[in-house]
């Protein structure tokens, strides 16, 4: 495999595919955004919209009958009353897995938070894709505005070896609700190299639709993706995409590169992969990174508050977007920075010149025109 995807690279000519603005951040909203709401819901896409956010995130799964659903994961168990609706219907590993019931079933499953604590008992169904774009359409048209949104085909590999094409159901259904066309705000994303450059090169061509995608690099445990290797799935191992030649591949159909918070930066508050980075960049991608701990109590100790934190990852590290659950907390962030370039720039030269530092997660301070 690695050599069919090395002969391609050698064939393609080397070109740029970003299309997010270099100069501003971006925040991808994941999870319940601290709402207590259920995640990929339909209430909480709407609570989510009206906090204008940049970016919302709609993790997909596949039934039995080839309808695409909104729901994080394979299993059901945990947060759905599946067990009590369909006691005989889990495998022999304990799942309830989606793939196993139709539509028709899982509308029938009620999901609940478990972890949120509330004297208000929350329980939502599961929407389907199609519910959740109609829903943003509405509101794209009550609000007057474009709503950018992250899809991520999950577990693309799980499917592929019950005959199933998760992906080619889910841009059908982007098809019919006019993602893909100009003024695309929609972007594609997944763990699963292979599957992203067959959207790429394949699924996307053949419907005439341009969506930029966006690369997750995961760990090398298979819990994300897995790949055919002499009739066995396998554990995707990640470690290729770290080299010229794999970052060569990325950038042949990639928008952005999203990696895990901690292989940026260490418990230490040592900034990791800093030439990567860089030539992540000189490749004409962005930086996106996932598993932030923005808790105010599970801040790494190099980190005074969480401002220090952003600090490290945004202007020392110099990622460009971010996943979240707690938007207001980073919106405002960003916004206090932007703020505080401008009333720089309107300085005179003299005070510029003074080459004035600010304290950072590290205790390193930065520059001003460094900061610029």
């Amino acid at each position: 495999m690695f050599l069919r995807l090395l002969s391609c690279i050698i064939i393609l000519p080397l070109f740029f595919t970003s299309t997010l603005h270099a100069a501003e951040k971006t925040i991808i909203a994941e999870g319940d955004l601290s709402t207590g709401l259920i995640e990929n819901s339909l209430t909480a896409t709407s609570v989510a919209i009206a906090t204008s956010i940049d970016f919302i995130e709609l993790q997909l799964a596949m039934t039995s009958d080839d309808k695409i659903v909104v729901f994080q994961d394979l299993l059901l168990n945990g947060i759905t009353d599946v067990a009590r609706l369909f006691p005989d219907r889990n495998r022999e590993d304990g799942g309830y897995y989606i793939i196993d019931f139709t539509l028709r079933e899982i509308q029938q499953l009620r999901v609940s938070n478990p972890f949120t604590a509330s004297e208000y008992v929350l329980a939502t169904p599961i929407p389907t894709l199609a519910e959740e774009l109609g829903l943003i359409r509405k509101l794209e048209e009550h609000f007057n505005k474009s709503i950018k949104i992250a899809i991520e085909i999950k577990h693309p590999w799980f499917y592929r070896k019950t005959g199933k094409d998760i992906s080619a159901a889910t841009i059908d259904t982007l098809q019919f609700f006019n993602y893909g066309t100009e003024n695309n705000t929609l972007y594609i994303q997944c763990f699963d190299p292979e599957e992203l450059q067959r959207i790429s090169g394949t699924l996307l061509p053949a419907r005439q639709l341009k969506i930029p995608l966006i690369q997750l690099i995961g760990t090398n445990d298979g819990q994300e993706t897995r790949q055919l290797n002499q009739g066995k799935w396998e554990p995707y191992n990640y470690d290729w995409l770290f080299t010229n030649i794999g970052l060569r591949m990325i950038a042949s159909y990639a928008t952005a590169i999203a990696l895990p918070s901690n292989s940026i930066v260490d418990r230490n508050g040592n900034i990791l992969l800093t030439e990567y980075i860089q030539d992540i960049h000189q490749y004409g991608l962005q930086v996106f990174t996932y598993s932030l701990n923005n808790r105010l109590d599970g801040l790494p100790p190099f980190a005074s508050d969480f401002s220090a934190l952003l600090d490290l990852y945004f202007n020392q590290a110099c990622i460009d977007g971010v996943y979240t659950d707690t938007f207001g907390e980073i919106d405002h962030y960003l916004k206090d920075q932007a703020e505080e370039k401008k009333q720089k720039e309107k300085l005179p030269a003299f005070f510029s010149n003074l080459k004035l530092s600010r304290p950072t997660a590290t205790g390193k301070p930065i520059p001003i025109e460094e900061e610029q």
